[in-house]
């Protein structure tokens, strides 16, 4: 850029009236002076931060150390340092903001964002909670708190707006949620204002993600052969959502609150580095520059800008090429509210990664300080060498589930979701375990295992795929599933002389093992209740076709729609009761299932919690118990949306646990800690296999279409999981040892 040649990035609030944001902060941008002269030349107008930040500004440089060992002389818990680390950094970064902040009465601008912990992304009453201490704790009049606008957490929006708290809501992807969003806002104004507090001086962004959306959305496309929609659909997204924010703010409702000094909540785009070689490095900053609406950009993508940046306004541009590109995109079969719920899950996932990595980062600086002891070069040997083990056995698994997926017939596309799904855990695992291998400094293996039991498993599975035999399939996955579960249990095993660290992270990828074992399980079980039904229908004299086509009332199974008009034809019949496929009666009879193992839980867990030894176990059996009868509500909800009477079916697999479970309080002493272990094992028993199967049914109910299930189950899945990480932590900090020295009964 030459010495008088206009900034471009400045030029965009200048003569556009958008904020452009920084994607980014850490202690050397601001001790550096960067960030300031960020702000005075490219008119930076506020900061962003993620768990992804502060995790690379920690891990990779030695800024944080000495302030990190001065926080643990007093409270060695890595989250409690990171907030009061990060806490730090908000309050300098809004302080050098706080110009741009005060440059109007408003303040329209000058805002730095700090975000609650990931790990509260589905948790209502903590969200709000950490928000309240987080705001307390920053002071600043600038300071935005992000909580995620996920279903459970609209209510902390809500009560965080009428509580006075700047909000930034994250991980919006869809049009519908981006909707419940502003209205969260809005609720929270007329709360406030009802409440005859001031709502002048509240700011809040809803943080609309774009560069993940087209990184889904254009592999699909270049499968169905529509390469010219790629790279369309975070754009138009977009576009649309601005369209959706100027009909929500104006009208009555809105004018009433902004009479009262409200100020509308702006857009923020979100995500805007492009991830696409093939794509402008600048296209997610020029396509969708507009007034009234935020860019938050990474650093690299705003110094692109400004050397080569074309600011002109386009947001309002075409707004109806921006529909037709949506309708243009369901035609081609993306469905974008799919796309929506799955990055969203995802986003959840992509948080929590980097902020489990943070904080054992922060425990590894803590412990290094406190010991200047190396680790025997044969235990890091044998870490290293367990590592590779898995990282091979993980490619194994992931070749297997993808040769299954191709081999299958055509009319199992939801077994080869679930294939898909658990081939795509095992890239995690790899990725991973890849990391770590690189933290300890050793090299990581290539290819699959050579030797053992999992690959002659494999190689059995990979010789039974050619004949597209689903039950076939299933067993042989069974097999290779028993193997991997066992080649972890092999590496926890003590003589590994795995560091604590290593053993959380095999841990939580043996519950993952565990669940897609316990999946395919209860597929290939009810593969087999199936087939046996088709050859009852054989005995009548019908061919499988004929009884297909009678009970369906259609000439032709057709798995998948191949265009939109065909979709709704099909969703027609269904709903005039013509019939399932086969796909969704599996679908409709594990409800059953799940619906009479929640429903007997909720009877179950009184007696459980009544049996306990350990107040903090009889807290977890009852605070548990009123998430089940959550879960029940939902399964019922499940029905209503499929139109169908509420209905249940007995779950052997869950009868035969809860009969285990009453055996372990009649064989064991009341007042023992033999007797919480013994609940333990059950509960523990409970929840993998409802982990499992709730997994399961999140993977077929996108299959089929049922995405707001979808969404009730993930939220289910999250509180098993917690549950049972619950359980796991009162067996190894109590009952476990309290059992071990009771003395055995004569």
């Amino acid at each position: 850029m030459e010495p008088h040649e206009t900034n471009r990035v400045k030029q965009i609030h200048t003569d556009f009236k958008q904020s452009i944001w920084l994607d980014f902060i850490d202690r050397e941008i601001m001790r550096s002076g960067k960030l300031q002269q960020l702000i005075d030349e490219d008119g930076i107008r506020g900061v962003t931060s993620n768990p992804a930040i502060f995790e690379q500004a920690i891990s990779s440089s030695a800024d944080y150390d000495a302030g990190i060992l001065e926080l643990s002389k007093t409270n060695t818990d890595p989250e409690y340092i990171f907030f009061q680390l990060a806490i730090t950094d908000i309050q300098q970064a809004a302080d050098l903001f706080l110009p741009v902040y005060n440059e109007e009465v408003s303040g329209a601008d000058g805002y730095v964002s700090l975000e609650v912990s990931p790990l509260l992304a589905l948790n209502e009453a903590e969200t709000i909670k950490q928000a309240r201490e987080l705001w307390q704790q920053v002071a600043r009049q600038n300071v935005m708190i992000k909580i995620p606008g996920t279903l459970p957490c609209l209510p902390a929006i809500r009560t965080a707006i009428s509580e006075g708290i700047n909000i930034n809501v994250t991980l919006p992807f869809g049009l519908e949620r981006y909707e419940a969003v502003a209205n969260a806002y809005i609720e929270g104004l007329e709360d406030r204002l009802a409440s005859g507090q001031d709502i002048s001086k509240i700011a809040s962004v809803a943080s609309f993600f774009l560069s993940r959306i087209d990184l889904l959305v254009d592999p699909l496309l270049s499968d169905k052969g529509q390469n010219e929609l790629k790279g369309e659909a975070a754009i138009a997204a977009a576009k649309a959502a601005y369209a959706l924010y100027r009909r929500i703010f104006s009208g009555d409702r809105w004018q009433k609150l902004a009479d009262a000094g409200a100020k509308p909540q702006r857009l923020l785009w979100a995500s805007t580095g492009n991830k696409n070689p093939a794509y402008r490095d600048t296209r997610y900053i020029e396509e969708l520059i507009g007034p009234n609406t935020v860019n938050t950009a990474p650093l690299a993508t705003i110094e692109a800008f400004r050397d080569h940046g074309n600011a002109a306004a386009r947001l309002e541009a075409g707004p109806e090429q921006a529909i037709y590109l949506l309708e243009a995109l369901a035609t081609a079969g993306i469905n974008m509210t799919a796309i929506a719920l799955q990055l969203e899950i995802e986003g959840i996932h992509k948080f929590e990664a980097p902020y489990q990595k943070l904080l054992a980062a922060i425990t590894e600086k803590i412990n290094t300080s406190q010991t200047n002891k190396q680790i025997p070069m044969e235990i890091s040997q044998q870490a290293m060498e367990t590592i590779n083990d898995l990282i091979r056995i993980n490619n194994d698994r992931v070749e297997g589930f993808n040769k299954a997926s191709q081999d299958l017939e055509e009319q199992y596309n939801g077994v080869d979701a679930v294939f898909s799904k658990l081939a795509s855990e095992s890239q995690q695992y790899v990725v991973e375990l890849s990391d770590i291998m690189q933290q300890y400094g050793g090299e990581v293996v290539e290819g699959s295992s050579t030797s053992g039991l999992l690959h002659r498993t494999w190689l059995d599975i990979k010789a039974a795929f050619t004949g597209h035999d689903a039950e076939a399939i299933l067993n042989e996955c069974e097999r290779g599933e028993d193997a991997i579960k066992a080649a972890y249990l092999d590496a926890l095993s003590p003589e590994n002389e795995l560091s604590p660290e290593l053993v959380q992270v095999l841990q939580i990828q043996q519950m993952g093992v565990i669940e897609g074992h316990d999946l395919i399980k209860a597929m290939r079980d009810e593969m087999e209740a199936i087939e046996d039904d088709d050859t009852e229908e054989d005995e009548t004299d019908e061919t499988s076709e004929e009884a297909v086509s009678e009970y369906q009332g259609q000439n032709a199974y057709a798995p998948e729609p191949e265009n939109v008009e065909q979709e709704e034809e099909w969703q027609e019949e269904k709903n005039a009761g013509s019939g399932y496929s086969k796909l969704t009666e599996f679908f409709i009879n594990e409800l059953k299932d799940l619906l009479w193992a929640e429903r007997e839980l909720v009877e179950t867990l009184p007696d459980m919690a009544d049996a306990t030894t350990s107040i903090e176990l009889r807290n977890a059996f009852t605070m548990h118990l009123k998430e089940t009868e959550i879960h029940v509500q939902r399964l019922e909800q499940a029905f209503a949306i499929l139109g169908l009477e509420t209905d249940t079916r007995k779950c052997e697999a869950m009868s035969g646990i809860l009969d285990e479970g009453d055996e372990i309080i009649s064989a064991t002493e009341e007042g023992t800690a033999q007797r919480d272990v013994g609940l333990i094992f059950a509960g523990q028993k409970a929840e993998h296999y409802e982990i499992a199967s709730y997994g399961g049914m999140i993977a077929l109910a996108k299959t089929l279409g049922y995405y707001d299930i979808a969404e009730l189950f993930v939220l289910t899945l999250d509180e098993e999981k917690t549950a049972d990480a619950k359980l796991t932590e009162i067996a190894e900090t109590r009952s476990n040892y309290a059992a071990s020295t009771e003395p055995a009964k004569d």
